[in-house]
């Protein structure tokens, strides 16, 4: 008898949250649905009405700063780059630099081998 007074009242309190939590997601559920359909009335209306002028005018202001500001500044930096590494590919006398390179590493290490036999 005395285990049975907890048992009904830990299952009445059971019932209790399970109908609340029930409620609860059922509430969540309006709220969401209600808030898809004025989000699909808020498009249905924007879609319908007259566009606006200042849009557009960002659009334009957009396209005229990358065409007037954005491209040139690009093409002048990419420019900069080509011509720094041809000059650089000029200077650096490449022929002498891989004659030293084969020398160093390519006939010394052949000698080596042949020596070693």
């Amino acid at each position: 008898m005395p285990r049975l007074i907890p048992l009904l009242a830990g299952l009445l309190v059971a019932t209790g949250v399970t109908y609340e939590f029930r409620n609860h997601m059922i509430s969540n559920q309006n709220n969401i649905k209600q808030g898809v359909e004025s989000a699909k009335s808020t498009i249905d209306r924007a879609t319908t009405t007259e566009p606006h002028i200042r849009p557009s005018s960002y659009i334009s202001d957009s396209q005229r700063y990358v065409k007037d500001r954005l491209v040139p500044s690009v093409k002048e930096t990419w420019n900069t780059q080509v011509m720094n590494a041809a000059q650089y590919a000029v200077k650096a006398d490449i022929g002498s630099k891989m004659g030293a390179l084969w020398e160093d590493k390519v006939v010394n290490n052949v000698k080596e081998m042949i020596n070693r036999k």
